[in-house]
């Protein structure tokens, strides 16, 4: 599978933008896309829905964030564009320690990793390489 197109969704604007210039030099893809919050990241992705050739392969997704968090745009993702896009995945990224985030995070079916912030470039090999693999 190809990374044509990136979601990532942080509210801290220094980390969105480290992390683009991060997935835009290690994945190359054709667009990343940065939303703030998983309120503004659904309504992309509804828009989205008509636009298949837009639709991120790969989502970003930090886990402590306002209005729709981390964990509520999990279910809501699964509930309207998982069986539609089967392929896309999430990367959550969280600066939390709890091992339960962890847990809570890997037990839904779109959730294909769970790393610690700052996301390393070694990581991001890691996640590339699966995913082209697949």
């Amino acid at each position: 599978m190809s990374i044509d197109n990136v979601l990532v969704i942080e509210d801290d604007s220094a980390s969105a933008v480290l992390l683009q210039f991060l997935i835009e030099d290690v994945l190359n893809p054709r667009s990343v896309i940065t939303k703030e919050d998983g309120e503004e990241a659904i309504r992309y992705l509804n828009e989205s829905i008509d636009h298949p050739e837009q639709f991120p392969q790969l989502i970003f997704l930090d886990l402590n964030m306002p209005n729709i968090s981390g964990y509520e745009f999990m279910v809501l993702y699964e509930e309207k564009f998982s069986l539609l896009f089967p392929n896309t995945q999430l990367i959550v990224l969280t600066s939390s320690v709890r091992e339960k985030d962890r847990e809570i995070s890997l037990q839904h079916a779109s959730v294909a990793g769970f790393f610690r912030k700052p996301l390393e470039e070694k990581q991001l090999q890691q996640i590339r390489e699966e995913i082209e693999n697949m």
